[in-house]
């Protein structure tokens, strides 16, 4: 009946259960795209780089900011890291100050304020 093995295209059709599996594989590459797309824009949102800003108004005013402890109250608790300005350099709106990290309090040493004093002290003697 058929010399090449295939049935005509229209005596497949007649079939419910093609129907349903050629129904079923586009929805199939339909979801496979969305899921695809999905992960690929999460992928794009994590490989964002995050930055925290803190707006804040006041003064600030040392000679040599790495030689002396100074207190900057802020929202979030943290230590200064890296000073980026000097007194008397002009900065614009936008401009990054200072780096702050992270510390907890557990961590800190109570008797650091004493011991950097007796330091300073050393050194001045």
């Amino acid at each position: 009946m058929f010399l090449d093995n295939k049935m005509p295209e229209d005596q497949i059709n007649r079939f419910k259960s093609f129907n349903k599996v050629m129904k079923s594989s586009n929805s199939q590459i339909r979801k496979r795209r969305w899921m695809s797309f999905l992960l690929l824009l999460i992928v794009i949102i994590l490989s964002l780089p995050w930055t925290q800003n803190i707006q804040s108004n006041g003064n600030v005013s040392t000679l040599k900011p790495q030689q002396r402890p100074q207190q900057i109250n802020s929202i979030i608790a943290g230590r200064i890291e890296s000073w980026n300005v000097k007194d008397g350099d002009i900065v614009e709106k936008g401009d990054t100050l200072l780096k702050i990290t992270e510390i907890k309090e557990d961590y800190l040493d109570p008797s650091q304020l004493n011991r950097v004093n007796d330091q300073i002290n050393a050194k001045s003697a």
